[in-house]
């Protein structure tokens, strides 16, 4: 991918009290997700969602610079490294290892939902295995993280209602119509999807010049993934304004688009 593949594009933006109040939003659902948009929404004006925000990666933050052995003490190897602490074992791009991030997981809604011993613990680990939390080392990790999910469940929540009533309109007519609710129950029943914490480690410039450096060209898995915007600091922590060229950016089909947003937004 090189610089001339590059373009910019608007991102179909809705407000919390919209997606929240029932309103008719089937024309911005066709804009951001059908087959000529770039398959995301930014959601802005939920309350005080900034400082939950700002909490959350600023607590990753501190647990991301106390000493290795540390951190290394709520690595999970027995679970794939899919719970707890995570850096240097993911391989974005040509099997090297992603050193520029680490990353903490947790399961947002219920730090335990099967017991020891369950066939399915045992056999899926990944999945099913329980939250760890650095209770003593850095305390405010847990409750920052588990604020900011309830407000991603509860965005990600109303936004599927939002897909299955669009997909229920546009195939009324079919042999098999969408249900509603399909999304909505496949996400608000489930207990495998987690929540990843990120904290970016400061990198030489060659590191970051290349359009995917921080993190290779992926699909995320599962029907939908809340974004946070982030939050740029100095190495004293001090927020810095968000430079020019960084944003999400996303491959549409021959082209990539890179999206831009403040950081009171979600996506």
């Amino acid at each position: 991918m090189t610089e001339s593949n590059l373009g910019s594009a608007e991102v179909v933006t809705i407000s919390f009290h919209d997606i929240s109040s029932g309103a008719d939003l089937d024309r911005q659902i066709e804009q951001a997700f059908s087959f000529s948009g770039l398959g995301l929404v930014l959601i802005e004006g939920y309350p005080e969602f900034a400082e939950k925000r700002e909490a959350v990666l600023r607590e990753i933050r501190k647990f991301a610079l106390l000493p290795e052995e540390v951190r290394e003490r709520y690595a999970r190897p027995e679970c794939s490294y899919s719970f707890g602490w995570s850096h240097g074992k993911e391989k974005m791009k040509s099997g090297v290892p992603d050193l520029a991030k680490g990353s903490f997981y947790a399961r947002p809604h219920g730090d335990v939902v099967e017991p020891d011993g369950s066939p399915r613990k045992q056999q899926f680990p990944e999945t099913y295995a329980d939250n760890i939390w650095p209770s003593e080392e850095s305390p405010g990790l847990e409750h920052a993280f588990k604020e900011m999910s309830r407000v991603q469940m509860e965005i990600g929540h109303h936004m599927c209602r939002l897909f299955d009533r669009y997909l229920n309109k546009i195939t009324a007519t079919a042999s098999q119509p969408h249900q509603l609710d399909t999304f909505y129950n496949m996400v608000k029943d489930s207990v495998a999807y987690k929540g990843r914490m990120l904290h970016y480690y400061p990198v030489e410039p060659e590191v970051n010049s290349a359009i995917d450096g921080l993190c290779g060209w992926h699909l995320d898995h599962g029907c939908i993934t809340s974004l946070l915007s982030p939050l740029y600091l100095d190495l004293a922590g001090n927020t810095l304004p968000k430079p020019a060229d960084c944003g999400l950016y996303v491959k549409v089909r021959e082209t990539v688009q890179s999206t831009r947003w403040t950081s009171q937004q979600t996506v």
